[in-house]
């Protein structure tokens, strides 16, 4: 557990004190030591959930995967996780632009660019081979589907066609294809995938 903080030992340690006194309390219980025991079990399991999600997860050797990266949340994405160490993989649709040359300038070595139109299968798969052959035997440790476009829709009657299909070309198909592209990396790390998505849908159903 080389790992492990500071921060990790103090919440083993209050888990340890908690759990302690309610084995003590069961070992020399009675019946109307019930209700005190009661709350000693409750405290315990309430100072581990609020514990946990208070402990920052070590990011050394973790790998993340974020699409949608020229700007936006995709963008300042890229840039948190790398300044916490972690290796990112920042899609972008031009590598040549201004959110592409932003990152290149803020960013640690560990930032990798790649140019992808999730539209394009081709430009998905290429994604995965370059992704694959920096990871090694490692794993997708995250997957974050940022990547999507906003369309403005009018009244249905004005509204054109392609305009629904550009939409979910990129917004469903684009996030479905990378999503299980992606998916043998991410078993392998026992990963997760953050989707990102807009309360504008309800308003155009």
């Amino acid at each position: 557990m080389e790992d492990c903080s500071l921060s990790y030992w103090i919440y083993m340690g209050v888990m340890s004190m908690f759990v302690g006194g309610a084995v003590k309390k069961i070992l020399a219980s009675q019946v109307r030591a019930a209700p005190t025991l009661v709350a000693w079990l409750g405290a315990a399991v309430l100072v581990e959930r609020l514990g946990a999600r208070g402990l920052p997860l070590p990011a050394e050797g973790r790998a993340v995967f974020i699409t949608g990266c020229d700007s936006g949340f995709g963008k300042a994405s890229a840039q948190q996780l790398d300044a916490l160490g972690f290796e990112v993989f920042a899609s972008v649709l031009d590598l040549s632009g201004p959110g592409a040359g932003e990152l290149r300038r803020v960013c640690s070595s560990r930032l990798t660019l790649l140019q992808m139109d999730m539209t394009k299968p081709q430009d998905v798969q290429q994604a995965l081979l370059t992704t694959k052959a920096k990871l090694g035997l490692r794993g997708l440790w995250g997957l974050v589907n940022n990547a999507g476009i906003c369309v403005n829709f009018g009244d249905a009657e004005l509204s054109l066609m392609s305009n629904y299909r550009g939409c979910m070309e990129v917004n469903f198909f684009g996030t479905v294809n990378v999503t299980k592209t992606f998916l043998p990396l991410l078993r392998k790390a026992k990963g997760r995938i953050v989707t990102i998505s807009s309360p504008a849908c309800r308003f155009f159903l």
